[in-house]
């Protein structure tokens, strides 16, 4: 130790610290700023928090210029990563002075990086609604926002970043992932754009667009972004995996199927990773008709997707969903249907489009979409969380969440007549939802269950339903849909509810759709026969098949891998006893 250094410690902790107390906490500081001890790479962390544990002493008086020292010192903690040690300095300010509109803008970026979206939120959007000129105080706003699902809200929190920072590429890749997801395909393409005019190395900018152009069917494309984003960085999972969801994956294509190989034995992947490359080897080998070494990672996959729910408490409970299932059927009978119509609202504007996943629903929805006066909304949440609070409310509360419903819908296709909400797991939903509005239309798609449930076994779905990942499991969970669409299919009204065989709708598709554009009451329209040249934005895993011209290649599908699939058929080719 410097002599320097030692004399003035000495001085500093004389007995009672008198020398300290007299020079309060700007001069402590200071003191270890000279000494390097102060901040995340300074002095001994017994040090340090002794130094904020005299700062803190609620019997000591600290000066306007004294906790503008602090507040530089919360930023430089905070700059240099120490996330935790920063918030409890910024935490410290606003029980001094709770309008530091700059300590609580810190304290939200903190806690923002640490996870806690909901409490940085408070903090946040406070400052903002203040006024604020800060740009990295709406990118924590907008990534809070983007978090918690508020998609319109991170948008405005992100264009206000770049008003702020026009010249921030990584600004506008953020505003142009909040615009994908609020469905503005063509404003996040222009933001992408200028991202990458403005740093052309930016890697994330080029995945971004290679996950945005499929949805909008431009699949060449996607490829080429997509290439350039593994050029940036090839050994990145995500880039990778992104090439091979971006169309069907050929011979020229071996490069990509290779590296991801070399992935998939490295033993360094995260779990995330390790199931972007397994389900992506599954898709490439599928794409090559290299059936087993397909089925092989699509195994690895769900075993890796398996142990993820385990871990996280996560597992499909057969028991409880079977009495779920018991529960509807009891509860909504033909008789209390009737009886609760009177609580719900007139409109024909919903078309409810159900069944089980990968039965079709993305293509039916495409078909009808490409009618002129018909909407797709994709796939909305709204019943799935709202169908439970309506179950035993009242008729107010049931008319207010069935209006909320169609503002939504009237927002998403102004001006149509019928706007299509294609969320298959409605079908849990029918009962609450026909009570809500029960002049909506409601088609119910199937497709063999071998096909669906084989489907749904290689679908890397992102928000994981418990019962995917295990063939037994897949099977009991379609057993019960059976259970619930045949208690449907006698209680519901037989002019709203309607059912469309995929395989009888790729086959014939010009009879099937025009039998379901008559029972949605419009009148027909040749446009339905090409919903390959539907220009919405499909933001679902089969945003390739439905910009083909319909076509019979997904029929029978599990056919292919029969020869490896072992029990798994077995237990899916029972179903069909049923």
């Amino acid at each position: 130790m410097p002599l320097n250094t030692a004399i003035a410690l000495t001085w500093v902790w004389l007995p009672n610290n008198q020398g300290w107390h007299q020079h309060g906490p700007s001069f402590q500081i200071r003191l270890f700023d000279a000494i390097g001890g102060f901040g995340p790479n300074g002095a001994p962390a017994a040090r340090t928090a002794e130094i904020r544990s005299n700062i803190d002493s609620t019997t000591l008086g600290i000066t306007p210029l004294e906790l503008e020292e602090l507040l530089e010192s919360a930023d430089l903690t905070r700059k240099g990563g120490d996330l935790e040690e920063a918030a409890g300095l910024y935490e410290q300010i606003l029980r001094r002075n709770s309008s530091s509109k700059s300590a609580a803008a810190g304290l939200g970026i903190c806690l923002h990086k640490l996870g806690r979206a909901s409490l940085a939120l408070q903090y946040l959007s406070r400052v903002a609604s203040q006024g604020c000129d800060d740009p990295e105080v709406y990118i924590s706003l907008g990534n809070c926002y983007f978090a918690i699902g508020q998609f319109d809200l991170a948008t405005t929190a992100f264009w206000r970043a770049v008003g702020l920072d026009p010249h921030s590429a990584s600004s506008l890749v953020l505003l142009a992932h909040a615009l994908v997801k609020k469905g503005d395909a063509d404003e996040a393409e222009r933001s992408i754009l200028k991202a990458i005019d403005l740093e052309p190395g930016l890697a994330t900018a080029y995945d971004l667009m290679a996950f945005l152009l499929p949805q909008m069917g431009r699949f060449t494309e996607a490829k080429e972004f997509a290439r350039r984003a593994t050029d940036l960085e090839p050994d990145n999972p995500a880039y990778c995996t992104r090439f091979v969801y971006g169309g069907k994956v050929t011979p020229d294509d071996l490069e990509f199927v290779m590296r991801l190989e070399a992935m998939s034995v490295s033993g360094r992947l995260s779990t995330a990773d390790d199931l972007r490359v397994e389900y992506g080897l599954g898709k490439a080998y599928e794409d090559l008709d290299r059936y087993e070494d397909s089925l092989r990672h699509y195994t690895r996959a769900n075993a890796v997707a398996s142990r993820e729910l385990d871990q996280r408490g996560n597992r499909f409970d057969a028991v409880t969903h079977r009495r779920e299932v018991d529960y509807l059927i009891e509860t909504y009978s033909e008789a209390e249907l009737q009886r609760r119509q009177t609580s719900g609202v007139d409109s024909e504007l919903p078309v409810f489009i159900v069944g089980m996943m990968r039965s079709g629903t993305t293509l039916t929805e495409q078909i009808l979409s490409s009618h002129p006066d018909v909407a797709g909304a994709g796939e909305l949440n709204f019943w799935v969380e709202a169908a439970p609070r309506t179950m035993n409310s009242s008729k107010a509360t049931i008319q207010a969440t069935a209006n909320d419903y169609l503002k939504r819908l009237a927002k998403i296709g102004p001006g149509k007549s019928r706007v299509c909400d294609k969320m298959p797991q409605n079908y849990m939903s029918l009962g609450p939802i026909h009570a809500a509005l029960p002049n909506a239309r409601i088609i119910h798609c199937k497709r063999d269950p071998r096909d669906t449930c084989f489907s749904i076994f290689t679908i890397p779905f992102t928000h994981h339903p418990p019962f995917a990942y295990s063939a037994k499991n897949i099977a009991f969970a379609y057993r019960q849909y059976q259970r619930i669409m045949e208690h449907w299919r006698n209680v519901l009204p037989a002019d709203r509810f309607t059912e469309v065989e995929y395989e009888e709708l790729v086959a014939n598709q010009k009879t099937e759709s025009q039998r379901l554009i008559q029972f949605l009451g419009l009148e027909w329209s040749e446009s339905c026969l090409f919903p390959e040249n539907n220009t919405r934005v499909v933001n679902t895993p089969s945003r390739w098949q439905v910009r083909q011209p319909v076509y019979n290649r997904s029929v029978l599908r599990w056919k292919r891998f029969e020869p490896w699939l072992g029990s798994m058929v077995s237990d899916w080719s029972l179903i069909n006893e049923l």
